[in-house]
């Protein structure tokens, strides 16, 4: 997508998932925004691994339940999203011709060369990674004229790590909470830019929860890039002031706490938001 009112081109990174492709439709849709580029993480758990030792894993740390959510959110939306529900986030870059660069590792000279390639000389560019699960090296970070933030749908720092809607669920927190923040090398550590929350819903699933808060974190940060980043207004950004927890993967017993992951109801979500 070309945008006539700002040349300035957002890279969007991403481990592909209904969550991620809310995001991208809705920056797509936004004509004052520009997106140049998608690189995607093929990464399911751990590097160099594959999907059936990662699964295998998963399943034995998190449980078959949670796995399946998992799956549904993002391998089985990968193959049927653009026919029930959202486009999937190979299927919206290629509606709109997109570059898609897919890595195991960020680190790679590949993914150095794409990213460098998608970031013109002289032209400010913005890296916007969203669930993206691979630690953004420093030599990306450090390109010149690229500004690199994070998408976190948790409070900072409070629900760092993998999965913090389910751990701010799991903890019965009265909010879910969404930030926008810059990225470092460390993961969910940097200084938060904008943020937005939803109040709890206890009788509403895990999914209700995580898709209806990156509806409001989408339009946050639609919102953000239209009145600061096209305008090339200073970025106003606080350092992440409290504790700090980090949430890995979550437990059996952490996942059993959960009531719903997912019901009926949530079909109409994806029935009633068709990309």
């Amino acid at each position: 997508m070309t945008s006539v009112n700002n040349p300035k081109p957002i890279i969007f990174c991403c481990r592909p998932s209904i969550y991620s492709s809310i995001l991208l439709h809705s920056l797509l849709a936004n004509d004052q925004i520009t997106v140049s580029a998608v690189v995607i993480s093929t990464r399911f758990k751990r590097q160099n691994s594959n999907l059936f030792s990662d699964s295998v894993s998963l399943i034995r740390h998190s449980g078959l339940r949670y796995f399946l959510y998992l799956v549904m959110i993002t391998e089985i939306h990968a193959l049927f999203g653009g026919l029930f529900g959202l486009p999937s986030v190979k299927q919206l870059a290629k509606r709109h011709s997109l570059p898609v660069h897919c890595t195991d590792n960020i680190n790679s000279s590949e993914s150095f060369a794409f990213i460098q390639a998608s970031t013109p000389l002289s032209v400010k560019s913005l890296l916007l990674s969203v669930m993206f699960n691979q630690k953004i090296p420093a030599k990306i970070l450090q390109l010149p004229e690229l500004t690199s933030v994070n998408f976190h749908p948790g409070l900072l720092p409070d629900f760092r790590g993998v999965d913090p809607v389910l751990a701010t669920i799991q903890q019965r927190q009265s909010h879910c909470h969404v930030f926008l923040h810059q990225t470092t090398e460390a993961f969910d550590e940097g200084a938060t830019i904008v943020s937005a929350q939803i109040p709890m819903q206890s009788q509403r699933s895990l999914f209700w929860h995580q898709y209806r808060l990156f509806e409001l974190g989408a339009k946050t940060v639609s919102e953000w890039l239209e009145n600061v980043w096209v305008k090339d207004i200073p970025i106003e950004a606080q350092p992440q002031r409290g504790r700090a927890r980090y949430y890995s993967w979550p437990s059996k017993l952490e996942v059993g706490d959960i009531k719903r992951l997912l019901d009926w109801r949530d079909l109409r979500l994806l029935i009633l938001n068709r990309g």
